[in-house]
């Protein structure tokens, strides 16, 4: 008889199947010496204080389960939101990079040709080093005539 009411009574909501249940209880007691012999009837009164315990247990059980779970979804849409953010975060760079790299200013010697004074100052500029080479070679062949 307290096979079928706990039968009636089964709620599917538990974690452990039944027969893991019964098997714990039954070892439980085989361990403490509690007989079907020895065991004195239980009020109906006790019974239902011993229900409502229960009851009360396996709503906080399940109200614990329902927290984690809540905190659970949010930690993985917190993940989700931080890896977008880093994800949009990194194109904004890139995109902010692209842009810098094509509006960066050219340098004056590959955006145009150089002026006409550049490339005559340039042009002087070698000439004058030209002028040099000549002076100092002149100068040794002299030193040279003289030595000789």
């Amino acid at each position: 008889m307290a096979q079928e009411e706990n039968n009636e009574n089964k709620d599917e909501g538990f974690l452990l199947p039944t027969s893991v249940v019964e098997l714990l209880i039954s070892d439980s007691f085989q361990r403490n010496g509690v007989t079907v012999e020895s065991t004195q009837p239980i009020s109906d009164e006790h019974k239902d204080q011993m229900r409502r315990m229960i009851d009360d247990l396996s709503r906080q059980v399940t109200q614990y389960m329902d927290v984690q779970k809540k905190n659970e979804e949010e930690r993985k849409r917190l993940v989700k939101q931080e890896d977008y953010e880093a994800f949009m975060r990194e194109q904004q760079r890139k995109k902010e990079q692209s842009r810098r790299e094509r509006s960066a200013p050219v340098r004056r010697e590959e955006s145009r040709s150089p002026s006409r004074s550049a490339v005559r100052s340039k042009e002087e500029g070698l000439k004058k080093k030209r002028d040099e080479k000549r002076v100092k070679s002149s100068d040794e062949k002299k030193k040279r005539r003289k030595k000789d």
